[in-house]
C-alpha cells in the first residue's frame, strides 16, 4: 500500500465507541521456539546479546559453525570442486574460448534462470573477452525445459550458424531425451542446473552435467541455478589465473545472491548466506551502474527483503507477461542509457503484472470459497495470464496456510500448466512425483523443488488430480498437526516486554531470513488504548494504538481476514504476536508486522 493510500484510508477511520468485535485467527496455536541450550551459551560466548543468542539456538544446533551462521565470508562457500563434472566442464569452456567457437547459452526465464544466463554471458564476454556467443531462452508456453519447440529453434539457429557447445542453465534435468538429440547433431553440451532429476527422462547423453542433485554429488543441494553457473565461471577462472576478485567477478557474485533470495533457497545453507551477505555489500557499494539503476531510488541501503520483494518480483515479471527476454536486459547492458531503459521496460511490465494479478487472485478466490472438495489444498484454474499461477498459489499458501497448485488453461493444447507452492513442510515435488507415476498417461511434466514445482497434466485429469493432490497433501502433513482449517502453528522465539530499536537491530544481526532460516516473531504484551477499523477488499484493517509496560505509545495497523470474533475494549491488555520492521520508505520507523492478535492474562504496570 503506497503512503498516500495509507493517509487517505487514516482519515476515513471511523472511531467504535470503546468496543470492537476484533476478527482473529483463535483457531491459531502458538509455540515457543525450542532453543538448544548449548548453541545458546556458545552464542553468548561469542559476543550475542541473549535475543540474539536466543533466535540463533532456534534455528541450528551446528554448535561448531555458529561464526560462519553469523558473519559468512566468501572463503566460507563450499569448494566448487565438490561439484561432479565441473572440472570436465572448466576445461571444455577454455578449449572452446581458445577455439573462438560459437557458444549458446540456453536458459529458463524464471528469475534465477535470466541470473544464470546473465552470469555466464557477462562472465564469457566482459571477463575472458570473448564474444561469438548467443543466448536462447526456454519459453514454458511450450513446456518445461528443453521443449520440443525449444529444441527445433535451436536445431534451426544451428543450421544458420553452426553451434560449437551450448550451456544450459537452471534447466534440463527432465529432458535428458531432448539434450541426447542436441548431442547427436555434434553440439558439445554442458548442463548446469539445480533442480530433482527427473526419474525417467534425466540426461544421460553429454560432455558435463553439473547439478547438486545428481545422486554421486556431494554438493550442498540447497544452491540455485544461477549460483551453479556462478561457481562454473568461478572455476574457469581461477584455472586461468583471472582475479576473482575483480570487478566483474563480483558483480556476477551479486546476481547468484539475488537467486538465493529470488528462488527462496535454504538460508540455513552457510553457502547461500555467504552468497547474500557478500553479494548485498557488492550491491550496497553503488559501483555497479546495473545495480545502481535496479535499486529503488528511496532505498538509502538494499537488504535481502529488496532483493525479494522489490528486485526480483520486477525481473519475473518480464517472463510472467509474455516478454521473457526484457528480463535479461538490466544485467547484461552496459551502457547507462541502455541500462536506464532495459529497467524501465521491465518496470512497465512489472505495472501491468500487478493490475492482471490483482484481477485473476480476486476472481481465483471468489472460487475458492465456494470449494467444497478439497480440505487440505487449493486447486484452482486461470483462463488468462500464463507465468501468474506461481504468485497466485504463494498468496493462497499465506492466506489458506495450504499447499495450492494453480493451473493455466492452454486451450490449444487441451492442457493445464500448473505452478504450485507449499505449506506448512509439505514436501511439494514428492507428492506430484507420486500422481506422476500413478498416471503416466495424464501427467506431461513434472519437476521443480520440495517448496516450489510445476505440474503440466491434461485438462480430462483436472478433477482426479484434485482428488489425489488433497489426499496425498493429508498424508504428508506432519502426524503431529490437527487438519489445517483447524488450527495452525506459528512458532514464537521469545517473549519481549517491548518493541525497541534494541531488538531490530538484533534480527538485523541474524539476517537474512527465508526458508530454514525463518525470521524471528515475538510476543507482547500491550494495552489497548484506542482504536479504530474499516473494511476493504474484505479485509478488516484495523488502527491500534497500544501502550507498552514503559508507557511509551505505538501506533500500528493489522490487517486480516479471520473469521472468528473476539470482543475487544479500551484499556484492556492484549499479547500481540508480531515480526520486526523498518519502514524506510513511510515513517522511517521501528514498527510491527502484527500476525495475531489474542486476550492476554498478564497485566503489566508502568
Amino acid at each position: 500500500m503506497k503512503p498516500t493510500e495509507i493517509k487517505e484510508l487514516l482519515t476515513s477511520f471511523k472511531a467504535t465507541g470503546g468496543r470492537l468485535i476484533l476478527k482473529v485467527r483463535q483457531n491459531m496455536h502458538f509455540i515457543q521456539r525450542q532453543k538448544d541450550e548449548a548453541v545458546y551459551a556458545r552464542a553468548l560466548d561469542l559476543g550475542l546479546n541473549s535475543t540474539e543468542a536466543t533466535i540463533l539456538a532456534n534455528r541450528t544446533k551446528d554448535i561448531d559453525n555458529l561464526e560462519k551462521y553469523i558473519s559468512p565470508r566468501l572463503k566460507d562457500i563450499m569448494d566448487y570442486n565438490k561439484l561432479k563434472d565441473i572440472d570436465i566442464a572448466t576445461d571444455l569452456i577454455i578449449k572452446h574460448i581458445n577455439n573462438n567457437s560459437h557458444i549458446m547459452l540456453c536458459t529458463d526465464i524464471d528469475q534465477d534462470g535470466l541470473g544464470a544466463c546473465s552470469i555466464l554471458y557477462v562472465f564469457i564476454t566482459n571477463i575472458l573477452k570473448h564474444n561469438n556467443v548467443s543466448y536462447i531462452l526456454s519459453e514454458r508456453m511450450y513446456g518445461n525445459g528443453l521443449n520440443d519447440k525449444l529444441l527445433e529453434d535451436i536445431i534451426n539457429s544451428h543450421n544458420d550458424k553452426k553451434i560449437d557447445l551450448i550451456i544450459y542453465a537452471d534447466h534440463c534435468s527432465s529432458s535428458g531425451i531432448n539434450v541426447a538429440k542436441i548431442m547427436d547433431l555434434g553440439i558439445e553440451s554442458i548442463v548446469t542446473d539445480h533442480h530433482t532429476l527427473s526419474p525417467d527422462n534425466a540426461p544421460y547423453k553429454y560432455n558435463a552435467f553439473i547439478n547438486p542433485q545428481r545422486p554421486d554429488c556431494q554438493y550442498d543441494k540447497s544452491i540455485s541455478g544461477a549460483t551453479v553457473a556462478y561457481l562454473l565461471c568461478l572455476s574457469v577462472a581461477e584455472k586461468l589465473n583471472k582475479d576473482i576478485h575483480s570487478e566483474y567477478m563480483q558483480y556476477i557474485l551479486s546476481i547468484a545472491a539475488l537467486t538465493v533470495i529470488s528462488d527462496s533457497m535454504r538460508l540455513d545453507s552457510i553457502t547461500n548466506r555467504a552468497l547474500v551477505r557478500y553479494g548485498l555489500n557488492i550491491i550496497n557499494s553503488g559501483k555497479s551502474k546495473n545495480w545502481s539503476r535496479l535499486i529503488p531510488e528511496q532505498l538509502s541501503v538494499t537488504d535481502y527483503k529488496t532483493l525479494g520483494f522489490s528486485i526480483a518480483p520486477m525481473i519475473n515479471s518480464a517472463s510472467r507477461m509474455g516478454d521473457s527476454i526484457k528480463g535479461l536486459f538490466p544485467f547484461i547492458e552496459k551502457d547507462d542509457r541502455d541500462i536506464m531503459n532495459a529497467v524501465s521496460a521491465v518496470a512497465k511490465l512489472n505495472k501491468d503484472r500487478k493490475v492482471l494479478q490483482d484481477e485473476l487472485f480476486n476472481k481465483v478466490r471468489d472460487l475458492q470459497i465456494l470449494e467444497i472438495d478439497n480440505k487440505y489444498t487449493v486447486v484452482q484454474i486461470i483462463d488468462k495470464g500464463l507465468g501468474i499461477q506461481g504468485i497466485i498459489a504463494s498468496k493462497f499458501t499465506n492466506s489458506e496456510h495450504k499447499p495450492a497448485m494453480i493451473f493455466y488453461r492452454d486451450k490449444k493444447e487441451n492442457l493445464l500448466q500448473g505452478s504450485g507452492r507449499s505449506a506448512r513442510g509439505v514436501n511439494l515435488l514428492k507428492v506430484l512425483r507420486q500422481i506422476e507415476q500413478e498416471n503416466p498417461e495424464d501427467v506431461v511434466k513434472c519437476g521443480g523443488h520440495k517448496e516450489a514445482a510445476g505440474f503440466t497434466i491434461k485438462e480430462e485429469f483436472y478433477n482426479k488430480f484434485k482428488e489425489l493432490f488433497d489426499k496425498y497433501v493429508h498424508v504428508e502433513l506432519d502426524t503431529s498437526d490437527t487438519p489445517v482449517d483447524m488450527e495452525v502453528k506459528h512458532p514464537v522465539d521469545l517473549e519481549v516486554n517491548h518493541l525497541d530499536y534494541d531488538l531490530y537491530k538484533s534480527v538485523k544481526t541474524l539476517a537474512p531470513y527465508g526458508q530454514g532460516w525463518p525470521e524471528p516473531s515475538f510476543i507482547t504484551t500491550f494495552k489497548l488504548a484506542k482504536f479504530t477499523m474499516f473494511s476493504r477488499n474484505g479485509v478488516d484493517i484495523y488502527n491500534l494504538s497500544l501502550e507498552d509496560d514503559r508507557g511509551v505509545q505505538i501506533n500500528s495497523m493489522y490487517f486480516h481476514n479471520g473469521d472468528n470474533d473476539m470482543e475487544i475494549e479500551n484499556g484492556m491488555h492484549i499479547d500481540i504476536i508480531y515480526k520486526v520492521k523498518y519502514n524506510s520508505i513511510f515513517d522511517k520507523n521501528i514498527a510491527m508486522d502484527i500476525l495475531d492478535i489474542r486476550k492476554s492474562t498478564k497485566v503489566i504496570t508502568f
